[in-house]
């Protein structure tokens, strides 16, 4: 998890790029926007997004994540904490990994590098770690390989419930006005 206190796509980029190639297998990341950290803690109250800003940032991203190369797309929320609304990124494993980002992706002239978490840092792999990246190629984990052949009728309703039930989501209330035809 990584906190940034507002949208710098140089850095940002960076880290959705790291987390996307997985490399320590831990399944995802997160940055989330509008919170301030010290020494790698999120400082409360949170400072908070301008939900107003949500439809630029997303189109700005769509354009910056075609630059990652295989091209590389995260996931957006908005979110409540402390009563302001935070942006989340969630960076899962790609399964066209490894991912190339530019250093910098608002520079005119680009140089592409591959990125890797190491610590609670996004950094260039070394020669060891590249070679072991582009390994891993063929090695995404099961439960983060995407499956196509599958139709929401299989899914299980009760089952979904029951998870959000058990994991406290404040959607458990609103799923029981759903059928699993819902939108």
């Amino acid at each position: 998890m990584e906190f940034k206190e507002g949208w710098n796509p140089k850095t940002i980029m960076r880290s959705v790029c790291a987390f996307a190639n997985d490399f320590d297998n831990e399944g995802s990341g997160y940055i989330i926007i509008g919170v301030t950290e010290e020494d790698g803690k999120a400082i409360r109250p949170v400072k908070g997004f301008d939900a107003k800003q949500f439809d630029k940032v997303q189109k700005e991203l769509i354009g910056y994540c075609n630059l990652i190369s295989p091209s590389y797309v995260p996931r957006l929320s908005l979110e409540e904490i402390d009563n302001k609304q935070v942006l989340v990124i969630w960076a899962p494993a790609g399964s066209n990994r490894p991912y190339k980002v530019p250093d910098d992706i608002l520079a005119k002239y680009k140089t592409y590098n591959y990125r890797i978490r190491q610590f609670s840092s996004s950094v260039i792999p070394n020669e060891e770690q590249e070679t072991e990246l582009i390994q891993l190629t063929a090695k995404i984990p099961f439960d983060d390989r995407v499956n196509t052949n599958v139709s929401t009728s299989e899914l299980s309703f009760s089952l979904m419930r029951e998870h959000l039930s058990k994991t406290g989501s404040k959607l458990f209330q609103e799923s029981a006005t759903m059928n699993s035809s819902s939108k």
